[in-house]
């Protein structure tokens, strides 16, 4: 006789809800199944022709004390021990899910915040997926084998926690927590899977949204890619019984804009299809996934399109995570390598935990502040906010994170001043017919700072575009542009590498030529103090990171840039110097240079004029200008005085 798989020693089985015992055994056998500890329940059925049974139990109230499981068929017993009844998640998704607690930053604190003998984590086991170059391959075929036994992890195993879901195991301990009922964690997540992978085989071959990917699932060695996921982590889960699903997917539907635009109807798709064989609606929260760059807008397109969900389907919740610290961290320490894999889950998991817990535990009708309308009015735009609590800058800064444009769809950045607890005036004066307007939209959007209590604002966007190639209308701002932002996630070249760090917004010169600058962030803008050194032909540099190579906010969207300066020293400014990705630099030169002592200029560069380079003047192409991944302003001290520039604003204009 074998059992299930889900039930070994120290199972959780959802409490208040009937409940089946599965298994296989001699056909036509007796099967009696009885849970003995505060109290004792048996049950009884007859096994099928081909030995299958399913025993039906009535619901049973959690508690902390556990029982034993004895299941009789004949002459063989099946013996389980330390079960508990309480309540039961199933998380699935891809590696952000599936990473384990061992690689997460501070896992031994997060092990003694959390442990506890009433949270118990299950992997669902897999025998038949194996990967191959060309991705998850398994069985050809839907098979029934669900007897493969998986180890009940209990939360004061060290040891054995190590290697199961880090998310869910802080999701657990949060939710433990708050509702002082045993916790169970069911994980089949599976690395490198996207939502395509998680239909079943006979939707997968008959869904036209999919059928490039269907393209791809050769029969490789007997062995199929599509729905093998399904068949195997999922199918084998359908006769039980969840207080919800945490599906944390989405990075591998971001490399291409066609597959972030259809997120929504395949990911609704798979939920109809759970739901459907679980036979009711199981609450599902949707985490969204953290900033990283492929296609400029692939990680907003997918996040927006969770919130499609939340708003089109019921108990569907979208956790946004854009405004949390992603902290990426290499073997040897340092947190600037791997753009997908957020080595700190603890702050995800609880936001997830108390979001799960106010919408489908206490059913709170609002769980995170969002963008309810938007009036046009004058030369502004009124913008009204769903809250139940007062708007605010997060950091006490302005407020930053919109952009608005006209119709002619050239998009701004904006600022936003708060009028009431719900509503914020937002304008440009770049943009005088205001028609348009986005929120967070934007790659490494976590410098947006506007927030209801200690919830961020959700991303949006007014115009949803349904053309791919229309995508280009939509800035990416660079916190950059503000001046006062100290830190901004930048990318290392990131469309050629993947690399991802988090760096100071302003540093001293990149280009390694003058090294007696300080540079320092303020809340008056970027101050540059400087000791002249003949050595160093008394240029003073001061780094921007203003630009990412190949992206659509760059430099040749716009014809000028234009910088403020104030400086308590007379110093001549010797114009902005850029690198791009071909190695070439070019130095753009102003007129009237000079800025006299206790002076506020600005200057306007001509982007579309010749820059200085080594070989003579050149205009740069648009191309070339896109390819520019660092830039400098430069200075020449008149006197050898120490001194200090102060760079106040940047914008860059038509």
């Amino acid at each position: 006789m074998k059992l299930h798989g889900y039930f070994t020693d120290n199972a959780i089985i959802q409490a208040d809800k009937p409940f089946i015992i599965k298994g296989v055994t001699m056909p036509n056998s007796n099967v009696t199944a009885t849970f003995k500890g505060q109290e004792e329940v048996s049950a009884y059925t007859v096994s099928d022709n081909d030995g299958n049974f399913k025993i039906n139990f009535p619901k049973m109230k959690a508690s902390f004390s556990s029982y034993d499981l004895s299941v009789f068929a004949g002459d063989d017993v099946f013996n389980a021990k330390d079960i508990l009844f309480g309540d039961v998640y199933f998380t699935t998704g891809q590696s952000n899910m599936e990473y384990n607690l061992k690689y997460l930053e501070d896992n031994v604190k997060i092990f003694n915040a959390y442990s506890s003998p009433y949270l118990r984590i299950q992997r669902v086991p897999f025998v038949h997926l194996v990967w191959s170059d060309r991705g998850i391959v398994g069985s050809p075929t839907e098979f029934d084998d669900y007897t493969a036994p998986a180890k009940w992890v209990v939360s004061d195993d060290y040891q054995g926690l190590l290697d199961t879901t880090g998310f869910g195991f802080i999701f657990g301990g949060e939710t433990f927590k708050k509702t002082k009922r045993p916790i169970g964690i069911v994980d089949s997540s599976i690395g490198g899977s996207s939502v395509e992978n998680w239909y079943p085989r006979e939707h997968q071959l008959n869904n036209s949204t999919i059928t490039e990917y269907n393209s791809r699932a050769e029969i490789i060695d007997g062995l199929s890619r599509v729905g093998s996921i399904f068949t195997e982590l999922v199918a084998p889960l359908f006769d039980f019984n969840f207080k919800g699903m945490l599906w944390y997917l989405g990075e591998s539907n971001c490399w291409c804009d066609y597959d972030s635009l259809n997120y929504a109807k395949m990911t609704g798709d798979v939920i109809d299809i759970f739901r459907k064989r679980f036979n009711y609606d199981i609450p599902v929260a949707l985490i969204n996934i953290t900033p990283f760059t492929t296609s400029p807008f692939g990680v907003n397109y997918v996040n927006e399109q969770m919130e499609e969900l939340e708003r089109t389907y019921k108990n569907v919740l979208s956790i946004p995570v854009y405004d949390l610290p992603a902290r990426w961290k290499q073997d040897d320490g340092k947190r600037n390598y791997h753009p997908i894999h957020p080595t700190s889950k603890t702050l995800n998991a609880i936001r997830t935990a108390d979001a799960f817990y106010n919408k489908f535990v206490i059913n709170k009708s609002l769980i995170f502040p969002y963008i309810e309308r938007v009036n046009k009015q004058d030369n502004y735009l009124i913008v009204t906010v769903k809250a139940d609590k007062p708007l605010k800058s997060k950091d006490g800064k302005d407020i930053f994170g919109f952009t608005i444009a006209g119709e002619d769809n050239k998009y701004y950045v904006a600022n936003a001043e708060i009028l009431t607890e719900n509503t914020l005036k937002v304008y440009s004066p770049a943009v005088l017919e205001p028609a348009k307007i986005c929120y967070a939209f934007f790659t490494h959007n976590n410098e947006c700072n506007l927030f209801s209590g200690n919830l961020p604002v959700k991303p949006f966007r007014s115009d949803k575009l349904t053309n791919v190639l229309d995508a280009k209308y939509f800035a990416i701002p660079n916190p950059v542009y503000t001046c006062n932002r100290k830190n901004t996630w930048i990318s290392n070249a990131s469309p050629l590498f993947g690399n991802t760090m988090f760096e100071h917004t302003w540093t001293a010169s990149k280009f390694g030529y003058f090294d007696n600058v300080n540079v320092k962030v303020t809340d008056n803008g970027v101050e540059v103090k400087y000791t002249p050194d003949i050595k160093n032909f008394y240029y003073v540099g001061v780094s921007p990171n203003l630009t990412l190579p190949y992206v659509d906010n760059g430099l040749h969207a716009y014809k000028y840039l234009n910088v403020t300066v104030y400086s308590d020293k007379d110093v001549d400014f010797k114009g902005f110097l850029v690198q791009t990705t071909a190695n070439f630099k070019y130095n753009f030169s102003v007129k009237d240079t000079l800025i006299k002592s206790g002076e506020t200029k600005t200057f306007t560069i001509d982007l579309t004029s010749p820059a200085a380079m080594p070989n003579g003047s050149k205009v740069l192409t648009k191309d070339e200008l896109i390819n520019v991944f660092n830039a400098e302003f430069t200075f020449l001290p008149v006197t050898l005085n120490p001194g200090t520039i102060i760079i106040k604003k940047i914008t860059l204009t038509d």
